[in-house]
């Protein structure tokens, strides 16, 4: 007899619970003994691993165990974690009482919507995004500071400023960053920060790298469509790499979560295809606040819109 859904899925929540608990009790056990996260944490996934088996763990609960396990082994240490119970109540995983937060751990941000979180002045969350590979571990807040004109939430952009001179002058193309408070909903804007990090243009750099290639394939198969595009894919998979880097640098930089990135552009005047003017737009939007993520949902509020701001 075929087990209904809801069963089964009762069943994959407890056995992942099951195998959560004897991995935290792993590293607890191991870190106790040897006073060493990395040796505990390694513990902790290798019990993991045989939990996979012996529990029939899914790929998705798999990979959520490793992604909490990482977690806890990375901050356990300096936040002192309480395991919190897999519940709609709570939509976290942990909570510190040192700093106050909850924190809700995932290994894929695609599957997570600011606009769920419970909205409370006595709790803070904050999406924990982890890589498995890396082992790295983004904090994410899930909300954001008020606009001072509208109460909107607010974000926090740099912007790229190639008009500057500075020392890093005749070796980037953007030596001068500006961190801003800004609204879209109301196009507030107010600067905060500066910084003199000296940066190069993605698309130039991304170019730089698939040059001799896109030459290559221009002589030997210049009217090949699909080769064509696939080098295209990679050149677009590269540049977002690199604003990807360039929002976390910036939010070591200044300390605070960075939505996005942006430059100034030339705009055309339509209908005029000979009349242009420039804009501020942003180029790199963090993956959490991307516009197609929310369209048509009910938690818009929280994107940062393609369009331009005001210089």
């Amino acid at each position: 007899m075929r087990k209904s859904k809801k069963k089964k899925g009762f069943d994959e929540f407890h056995k992942f619970q099951k195998a959560r608990s004897i991995c935290i009790h792993s590293f607890d056990k191991e870190y106790e003994k040897s006073k060493d996260s990395e040796e505990a944490l390694q513990k902790a996934l290798n019990t993991a691993r045989i939990n996979k088996g012996t529990l029939n763990l899914t790929p998705m609960c798999f990979a959520g165990l490793e992604g909490e396990i990482i977690f806890y082994g990375r901050y356990n240490e300096t936040l002192d974690f309480d395991l919190l119970p897999d519940t709609k109540k709570t939509h976290a995983d942990f909570h510190s009482p040192i700093t106050q937060k909850y924190y809700d751990v995932t290994t894929n941000i695609d599957y997570k919507d600011l606009g769920k979180y419970i909205r409370d002045e006595n709790r803070e969350y904050l999406l924990s995004c982890v890589d498995r590979k890396s082992r790295e571990v983004e904090l994410i807040p899930t909300s954001f500071p008020k606009c001072p004109n509208c109460s909107s939430p607010a974000h926090y952009v740099v912007y790229l400023d190639d008009t500057k001179m500075t020392t890093f002058d005749s070796f980037c193309d953007y030596p001068y960053q500006v961190l801003k408070l800004y609204c879209c909903n109301c196009q507030y804007s107010e600067e905060l920060k500066t910084s003199e990090c000296g940066l190069n243009d993605p698309y130039k750099m991304a170019y730089g790298e698939l040059e001799c290639e896109y030459y290559d394939l221009n002589i030997s198969y210049p009217n090949n469509k699909k080769k064509v595009g696939a080098l295209d894919k990679r050149m677009d998979d590269l540049i977002k790499g690199y604003w990807v880097d360039t929002l976390k640098f910036f939010r070591k930089e200044f300390d605070v979560f960075i939505s996005a990135i942006s430059r100034t552009e030339s705009q055309m005047f339509p209908p005029s295809k000979n009349d242009f003017y420039e804009c501020e737009l942003p180029v790199g939007i963090h993956r959490i606040l991307d516009f197609d993520k929310y369209k048509g949902k009910g938690s818009r509020k929280f994107y940062f819109p393609d369009y331009e701001m005001d210089i």
